[in-house]
């Protein structure tokens, strides 16, 4: 994962045992620092015995779930928040619960939403004497606050509606608020949002819209928000919704017409919302194209979609297969694509992404080459990942342009993976790839020429500092 301040942090095997040396490292390009090891101290005198790097959203700081050894000789799980001042311990199930009778716990370490002020949300089990519920607890002003959990009165709305059972993908919004989709008493669902006292529904299924008379929204999908810096939503109902200062602004359905011809006959959930408001979406368009879209003000643009010629790659290689989208909130878009060969054959697993001007270019995948240092040989990598950016995920593209993404290279023949960052410089002839090893962290820098050839270029290489924390 990468934050908004270019802070990266992987999870990578020191040495051979791959059962119990997995750990987290963070830091700058040039400053890699160990996070948490199993074996390593943690904070308040206690021992890391297992540790995963955390589902996180919004850019901020790294999360991470840690198993520690107690001082009674067991084991407890928790989450922490890795801020520069040290981890922070923000949950575990010995803690007490806001909000819940003092025999209340959560019953596992929960998946963080972190925002880079460290204001921070998220869904969690909770057990009581008396059952085993879900709900919601954010951060949102220095204290941990119950939002919401099964059966309990939702604030804001008439006596005796209560929260279901669903909860899912909690955001935190630069308005203080937090955003989620949820189920109430009465059979209705949508998204909301919480300060932390009173809760207000963004959209209901089925639901009357605000401000537009005579129009409801469609089934209100289970989704993730992505709030913009000002608070702005983007959301999918079978329609694409924008919600601004200004109110509800439909900006893509079936049957809206595309920039440089055709009509969509369909608009997924995988939102993504710029500060310019511009939104971000897959669609499709007849014959089962599909393809990623984004509605401006002057239409809606198309960013790349199936049958349609790759850029970077030998002529009469097409888009086979898109996959849903990376955006930063300037409007780059990055993505995982599998490729239609001149030969007829497949090439999977290859990265493309918008440079600032919006040109869309080849950034690493099949045919990219990696020279390591004491390996002379290049080595051809035959694949590149990106996660599905549709719940509370790692974020792999920043607001400077700054790309994290896995390639799968055959590395000494040992089909070893490793980690990427490619920077999309204001300048588009070039970008900077940054690739961490299962420990071995190298810099490298990659000049691209428009004109060079597809397969990508070799990559010179100098390796950076490493400390432990």
């Amino acid at each position: 994962s990468i934050d908004d301040s270019g802070q990266i942090s992987f999870a990578a095997y020191a040495g051979t045992d791959l059962d119990s040396n997995r750990g987290i490292w963070s830091g700058q390009l040039n400053q890699i620092s160990l996070v948490a090891l199993p074996g390593a101290p943690a904070p308040n005198g206690l021992t890391y015995t297992s540790v995963l790097l955390n589902d996180v959203e919004q850019g901020g700081p790294l999360a991470y779930a840690a198993a520690v050894s107690t001082s009674g000789g067991g084991t407890q799980s928790g989450n922490w928040i890795y801020l520069p001042g040290g981890a922070q311990f923000v949950v575990n199930p010995t803690l007490a619960v806001p909000g819940e009778p003092a025999n209340a716990h959560f019953t596992a370490a929960p998946s963080l939403a972190v925002t880079p002020d460290g204001n921070y949300a998220f869904f969690s089990q909770l057990a009581t004497d008396t059952g085993t519920h879900g709900g919601i607890w954010a951060n949102l002003n220095g204290t941990l606050t119950l939002i919401g959990h099964d059966g309990m009165q939702v604030s804001g709305f008439s006596n005796g509606v209560t929260w279901k059972s669903i909860f899912s993908y909690p955001t935190v919004s630069p308005l203080g608020e937090a955003l989620f989709y949820g189920s109430l008493s009465n059979n209705q669902a949508g998204l909301f949002a919480s300060n932390g006292t009173t809760t207000t529904a963004i959209a209901l299924s089925s639901q009357p819209v605000p401000g537009l008379t005579g129009t409801s929204f469609g089934q209100v999908a289970n989704q993730q928000l992505h709030p913009n810096a000002t608070g702005d939503v983007a959301f999918s109902d079978g329609s694409i919704w924008l919600l601004n200062s200004s109110g509800y602004h439909r900006e893509a359905q079936a049957g809206s017409p595309v920039i440089g011809g055709g009509t969509l006959t369909s608009v997924a959930d995988d939102v993504h919302l710029t500060n310019d408001d511009r939104v971000t979406f897959t669609g499709e368009q007849a014959g089962n194209i599909y393809g990623i879209y984004q509605a401006a003000a002057d239409g809606i643009h198309v960013i790349a979609r199936d049958g349609t010629a790759a850029p970077g790659q030998a002529a009469g290689t097409t888009f086979e297969q898109i996959y849903p989208a990376q955006v930063n909130s300037l409007g780059q878009v990055a993505f995982l694509a599998d490729l239609t060969l001149p030969s007829g054959s497949i090439s999977y697993g290859n990265i493309f992404a918008t440079e600032p001007d919006g040109t869309l270019t080849f950034v690493a995948g099949q045919g990219t080459t990696v020279t390591l240092p004491g390996r002379p040989t290049p080595y051809t990598a035959v694949s590149a990942g990106l996660y599905d950016f549709t719940d509370v995920e790692l974020p792999q593209f920043d607001d400077q342009g700054d790309l994290v993404f896995t390639l799968g290279s055959a590395i000494a023949g040992s089909g070893t993976n490793v980690v990427m960052v490619a920077h999309l410089v204001p300048e588009p002839t070039s970008f900077v790839l940054a690739i961490l090893a299962f420990g071995n962290i190298v810099i490298v820098l990659r000049q691209r020429s428009r004109n060079q050839p597809p397969g990508g270029a070799e990559c010179r290489i100098a390796w950076p500092a490493v400390q432990r924390s």
